[in-house]
């Protein structure tokens, strides 16, 4: 009997250990401000194991491509490691899933489709990485682009689209409704400066309250 129950307890915490594995995956806002309060609020939860890939510029396919970052690469591993680039390949989906096998994948991807990409382009993206999610088992959050002054209804027309492709398989999570960019400061998209760092901060701790949820 007590085997047994050693046997029981030892396939419990290995289901939590499991349980708790994070993966979150974005672009520039991950790079910056957003990803790595998130990523800091994640780790808060001792039993959370969490891995914070982000790469500036980038769009869903380069997760499958390994396409290289112009602008900023950042990487925290399951141990707190970080690495940080200007320029870098960006892994692949394949290789962080095999090593993370993560129960929950955050995605904060999408806003790089804005300009330059036919609506097609982004469908096939999206439902590639919805395919592969759903493979995994894991759930799934997803989180919009957040609001822009640069392009400003483009963007509100972009993430009407991302939810209609996202929602029915993946959480959602609507940046505009906790994000509004100034009139003035920064370079309009990018939530870099102090003044705007405080508000990716927030929206950060707005995303990670319903990560508590699920």
């Amino acid at each position: 009997m007590k085997l047994l129950f050693l046997m029981a307890l030892t396939l419990a915490s290995s289901l939590d250990a499991r349980a708790s594995s994070t993966l979150l995956i974005g672009d520039s806002h991950s790079v910056g401000a957003f990803g790595r309060t998130l990523d800091s609020l994640l780790r808060e939860d001792p039993k959370r194991e969490v891995r914070t890939v982000a790469s500036c510029g980038s769009i869903i396919r380069w997760f499958y491509t390994g396409a290289p970052t112009p602008c900023g690469f950042l990487q925290i591993d399951a141990k707190g490691r970080v690495t940080e680039a200007r320029k870098a390949p960006t892994p692949l989906l394949a290789g962080l899933i095999s090593e993370q096998k993560p129960e929950l994948i955050i995605v904060e991807l999408g806003a790089n489709y804005m300009v330059g990409y036919p609506d097609a382009t982004l469908v096939r993206d999206v439902e590639q990485l919805l395919k592969d999610i759903d493979a995994t088992g894991a759930k799934c959050l997803w989180v919009s682009p957040p609001d822009s002054r640069k392009y400003r209804e483009e963007r509100k027309s972009l993430v009407a689209r991302l939810e209609k492709l996202v929602s029915a398989r993946c959480q959602w999570f609507d940046s505009l409704q906790f994000t509004r960019y100034p009139d003035t400061g920064g370079d309009g998209v990018h939530y870099g400066t102090t003044e705007l760092i405080p508000i990716a901060k927030e929206w950060a701790k707005q995303v990670h309250e319903v990560v508590e949820s699920l």
